[in-house]
């Protein structure tokens, strides 16, 4: 008997054609079968819709959308919009999925209701795929990655798998690009608890084409911005005047650390949580929180005249 998918692997394609098809492959070859795909080609000039139509449906269960109107986020807004399951899975066309990725998320998430976004840790590769290194963080739990959320972006994003409905109701992707990503997870940290599987289930791959990477030598940067969006969510009722205290140290790092600043960090990293109905320790616990104290420590020793 044939059960239902569960799941929609969301994938955008532009002029993918190189790595298309070992991606295609690490789809077709998962070990939780109960997928479909959505793929969304946005206006690709190669042979990506040949190597698309050469898969989906024949081997892969699912449909390919076109769309060239719209940026990477608003792309994912519409296949997420399309998906008819209870869960979705991303995935870039130039990434690799392990074996067992679905099937580990999959579980994890139906053993814990209250996560509605998980990753996990990746293996970074090159443009042939050589191992380059380890993805590994310290940041796994809810804390951590909520803690982590107001620095930086905590997810890989191709190695998340989400609820829908979660998604849907923080709002879905912005039509933005760079940073939809970012974006929306600060928005869903009001409305679900984020995980990471410490497994390394995808290969990521790292090379000059690719949209982070062309971003960021374009020197677009769309963190701080977005952080003064969504300041409300992110340090609902605490004073802005200490959140600009924290940032011009500790991720602009305009001025050297004092020990007012890691006392003004343990401050708004509490009040953050009990504004949030949580316990006060709820981020002062997390490891990112206690990575930035001990990094901010030995800065602070070794600045000091012997």
């Amino acid at each position: 008997m044939k059960t239902d998918p569960r799941v929609t692997w969301i994938l955008p394609v532009k002029n993918s054609q190189k790595y298309l098809n070992a991606c295609l492959e690490s789809i077709h070859s998962q070990t939780y079968k109960h997928y479909t795909i959505i793929a969304i080609d946005n206006g690709s000039t190669d042979d990506s819709v040949s190597i698309l139509k050469s898969w989906i449906p024949d081997k892969i269960p699912g449909k390919i959308l076109y769309n060239s109107n719209l940026s990477l986020g608003g792309i994912l807004a519409q296949a997420v919009n399309a998906s008819e399951t209870e869960y979705c899975a991303r995935i870039d066309a130039d990434d690799i999925n392990m074996p067992e990725r679905l099937e580990l998320q999959i579980n994890f998430l139906e053993k814990h209701k209250d996560v509605g976004v998980l990753g996990s840790f990746v293996e970074y590769i090159d443009e042939s795929g050589k191992f380059i290194r380890h993805g590994n963080v310290p940041w796994i739990n809810d804390a951590d990655l909520k803690w982590r959320l107001r620095f930086a972006n905590p997810f890989i994003h191709p190695s998340v798998t989400f609820r829908k409905e979660v998604v849907l109701l923080a709002g879905n992707y912005s039509d933005i690009m760079p940073g939809q990503d970012y974006d929306l997870w600060m928005r869903l940290s009001k409305h679900t608890n984020f995980a990471m599987l410490s497994r390394e289930l995808i290969k990521n791959r790292q090379w000059d084409g690719q949209i982070t990477n062309v971003h960021s030598k374009n020197g677009i940067d769309t963190n701080n911005e977005l952080v003064k969006k969504y300041i409300k969510i992110l340090y609902p009722n605490i004073n802005k005047d200490l959140i600009s205290k924290i940032y011009r140290c500790f991720v602009r790092r305009e001025k050297k650390i004092k020990l007012i600043d890691i006392y003004n960090l343990r401050k708004l990293a509490k009040l953050t949580a009990v504004n949030e109905n949580k316990i006060s320790t709820y981020y002062t616990k997390s490891s990112f929180y206690l990575l930035q104290i001990k990094n901010s420590l030995k800065e602070f020793i070794f600045q000091k005249p012997l």
